[in-house]
């Protein structure tokens, strides 16, 4: 065959043209990795083939986006756009966007402020303003327009629609069912704060108040049948407490930023992960927030990309959030109250373990908080706890799913007794821990610091704010003496606390038949792991003498 005949035969046989997949695509891809993580590639690459047109990513395009950081921080990306086209300087460009959605009700912005905010940020943001002065961009029209035209700047428009007026409630709630109205708010926790009086003074002083509080944000819909995960929000990055710990064991998600605040960065990435959770359920859903600035900015830059496709976000007016707004009725005083209990059981335990221990609080950790935290959420707080809030709130008081009896209904006397129920549970804990000065229960579950207020912030204020965020966490926050690392337990140990639980059992007059069931379960699965690492060692040992 001549050479011309070989050039002409592979030039017809050329390899098929490159699948280019879509931001869309890709973040479906690495949402769907980060809420089902034991799934294989092979899995996750027919999931995407069965709802799609039956193209997939191969294995190495699958371990790279779930390893790539979400384009929820920090990127602006329109979801059918096959490559972002971002300025080059994401960081300061984004910062520079919240500074504008903050302040634009506030003043009329020019191009020229724009400018010259570009420049503030160049030289406050961690990431720049080290940098040769030199390096710094002119802040030109040029770059004016283009970045303008990449946020959709143009003028002030009200997002989102508020739910107070009747007609809106009408028009907009009328309709959709319980299941199908959703309610998030966030609260601040002092996760080691204690019915102490004296050593809460000590705890929320200065710095030690800082380092031991973290923000929740939590969620759920009217009817209470789903509760979402809880988000926690603290100040180091890798708690030394979650040493050996497999975070997708956890229950809930967490972050880090150094104010352990709720941020813009991480309200859009909340957004999108909720976002998804409907898409994968099929459902529209009505999600109502607070005007917080987190809030506002992470809906309004979601919104004008598109991204929010089942979720319809109302934002209540400023002024009625404290009586409308669900999760204030009652919902996150009863989370609060159920984390109480298991912080104050634990302090007992320890009491009784050593009666000379000299306060226990100190050996609380932020793995002690998370668990407590979830399981006070997910097992604590009851069903009709939450329905009988979003009933009291009036977010809807006709349609679908509203009881014809409501006005016989008191949802106000009911949560109440809820409450007081569990006061009087943490009244009889804390009185066995003998505390000379205790706190009032409303101290315990109200603290002042502990509610998270939008004030109005000086403009000073949201610049340092919006600065902060782009601090980086604390790899470890310094802290406590006291603090012990979380112990690395073995197969063995694992094994043998099986069989005491399980002899525990047995002796209990109302012991349950099931637990035999997962014990013996649990159990397999640990000796099957321990005989594996053992043939591991044995194939090492055997190599080894190969070579001698």
């Amino acid at each position: 065959m001549s050479q011309e005949a070989a050039l002409q035969g592979l030039s017809s046989s050329s390899a098929p043209a490159r699948q280019i997949w879509s931001q869309k695509e890709k973040l479906e891809i690495q949402t769907y990795c980060n809420l089902h993580p034991g799934k294989t590639w092979k899995q996750v690459q027919q999931w995407f083939a069965d709802n799609h047109t039956g193209k997939a990513p191969d294995q190495s395009q699958i371990s790279r986006w779930k390893k790539r950081d979400p384009p929820t921080s920090d990127e602006k990306f329109r979801p059918e756009q096959k490559r972002i086209k971002e300025g080059k300087f994401p960081e300061l460009e984004a910062a520079l966007f919240e500074w504008h959605q903050r302040m634009q009700t506030r003043t009329n912005i020019t191009g020229m402020i724009l400018q010259h905010k570009a420049h503030f940020f160049w030289v406050n943001l961690p990431m720049y303003k080290n940098l040769p002065e030199s390096e710094e961009p002119k802040w030109s029209t040029g770059w004016l327009s283009r970045f303008k035209q990449r946020y959709g700047i143009c003028q002030f428009i009200q997002h989102g629609e508020a739910v107070s007026a009747p007609d809106d409630e009408e028009d907009i709630l009328m309709y959709k069912e319980q299941h199908e109205i959703y309610n998030m708010d966030e609260t601040a926790l002092f996760w080691r704060m204690t019915p102490d009086s004296s050593l809460t003074t000590e705890q929320l002083s200065g710095f030690k108040k800082d380092k031991n509080r973290m923000t929740a944000a939590l969620c759920s819909n009217a009817d209470a049948s789903d509760k979402c995960p809880p988000w926690f929000i603290g100040k180091s990055q890798n708690p030394r407490a979650f040493s050996n710990i497999n975070r997708n064991t956890l229950g809930c998600h967490y972050r880090a930023n150094k104010t352990a605040w709720m941020a813009t960065v991480i309200m859009k990435e909340w957004l999108l992960w909720f976002n998804y959770r409907m898409s994968v359920r099929r459902r529209n859903s009505i999600f109502l927030l607070d005007n917080f600035s987190a809030h506002n900015c992470a809906v309004e830059e979601l919104e004008k990309e598109g991204h929010l496709t089942h979720v319809k976000v109302l934002f209540f007016l400023p002024g009625i959030t404290s009586k409308h707004q669900p999760m204030d009725q009652g919902i996150i005083r009863a989370w609060k109250a159920y984390y109480r209990r298991h912080m104050l059981l634990y302090l007992t335990e320890c009491l009784d373990k050593d009666a000379a221990l000299v306060e226990p609080h100190k050996y609380i950790n932020l793995l002690h908080a998370i668990s407590w935290a979830t399981e006070a959420w997910r097992e604590g707080v009851k069903e009709t706890t939450i329905q009988n809030c979003f009933l009291k709130a009036k977010v809807k008081v006709y349609g679908p799913g509203i009881p014809d009896n409501l006005h016989l209904r008191y949802p106000d006397r009911e949560v109440r007794m809820e409450m007081n129920r569990l006061e009087d549970e943490l009244e009889a804990v804390s009185g066995a821990l003998n505390i000379h000065d205790p706190l009032l229960i409303e101290q315990l579950l109200d603290h002042a610091d502990e509610i998270v207020q939008d004030e109005e912030l000086t403009e000073r204020e949201i610049e340092d704010s919006i600065i902060q965020q782009y601090h980086q966490a604390e790899e470890q926050v310094e802290e406590e003496l006291e603090d012990i690392p979380v112990e690395v337990i073995s197969h063995k140990e694992a094994i043998a606390a099986l069989e005491r639980l399980h002899l525990y059992e047995m002796q209990q007059e109302d012991g349950v038949a099931g637990a035999e069931w997962v014990r013996r379960e649990k159990k397999s699965v640990i000796q099957r792991e321990l005989l594996e690492n053992g043939r591991k060692k044995e194939r090492n040992i055997i190599g080894y003498f190969r070579k001698m």
